[in-house]
């Protein structure tokens, strides 16, 4: 399995888009093959930071998923001027518990 964990920076007055886009992009992610879950969470130490925590069954699902994300038009609000930031980090597991 593969983790994806992404930090998104907000803008100022942009939080309201930034859920609205965070949560159209994880409706299309949902679709895809190999999809398993995604979290969405507030940073507990950054009111301004939107974290989301996204599984896929294996490396080639995800990559899948990049190459159809990057093949998207624009989701809601202009992601250069909702994010000051996005920083991602993927990982594999190594254990299943």
């Amino acid at each position: 399995m593969i983790i994806q964990i992404v930090h998104h920076d907000i803008a100022n007055g942009m939080r309201d888009a930034a859920i609205a886009r965070i949560g159209a992009v994880g409706e299309l992610m949902s679709r895809q093959c190999g999809f398993v879950f995604r979290h969405v969470g507030d940073a507990m130490d950054n009111p301004s930071r939107i974290t989301t925590v996204t599984a896929w069954e294996d490396a080639a699902s995800l990559e899948q998923w990049n190459l159809t994300r990057l093949s998207m038009p624009p989701q809601p609000g202009n992601a250069g001027k909702v994010y000051v930031s996005v920083s991602t980090c993927s990982m594999e597991t190594l254990t299943s518990s």
